[in-house]
């Protein structure tokens, strides 16, 4: 079971890698990659599921653009780190279309960070607002309420994933 103290010493040292990898690669671009995996427990079958996807699908996505790469499976969940050859613009569209359009996409918060480690917003890209798994709303809504208990949010997550894997059979 993860604390709130391990999440947040997480965000931490995320911000803290942030800042390492932009001081290494100055003319590169961040794209960061955490998998969405409500409640306390990071490490499942399904957050391996999707991690692996977003991967694949970033990879892909800037291929023969990647200055570097680093992957980190934690207790406090997954992340991945790539420099990339893009401006911050080309990458957020990338990182938004992967988000949107990838089977798994909705279990996928790709980041592009900008300078002084801030993420490059999507609201300029004209983007919809993400949607709550379970009821299609807001998903900003539904998280701040905690409309949906977490086995619900689970079990479509467990859903998601299986249906992912079966399409590649």
């Amino acid at each position: 079971m993860m604390t709130l103290e391990e999440l947040l010493a997480s965000r931490d040292r995320r911000r803290d890698m942030q800042a390492r990898l932009m001081e290494a690669w100055p003319h590169g671009t961040l794209v960061v990659l955490t998998v969405v995996m409500p409640g306390p427990q990071k490490q499942t079958r399904s957050a391996a599921i999707v991690a692996e996807a977003a991967v694949q699908a970033i990879d892909q996505a800037f291929a023969g653009r990647v200055l570097t790469r680093t992957l980190r499976d934690l207790r406090t969940g997954f992340e991945a780190y790539y420099m990339v050859q893009a401006t911050a613009d080309q990458a957020k569209r990338q990182a938004v279309a992967i988000e949107e359009k990838h089977a798994l996409g909705r279990l996928m918060d790709i980041d592009v960070i900008g300078a002084g480690c801030v993420p490059y917003s999507r609201a300029g890209l004209q983007s919809p607002p993400r949607t709550c798994l379970v009821c299609g709303r807001p998903a900003r809504e539904c998280m701040r309420s905690a409309a949906h208990p977490l086995d619900q949010l689970m079990n479509r997550i467990d859903e998601l994933c299986d249906g992912y894997l079966l399409r590649l059979h």
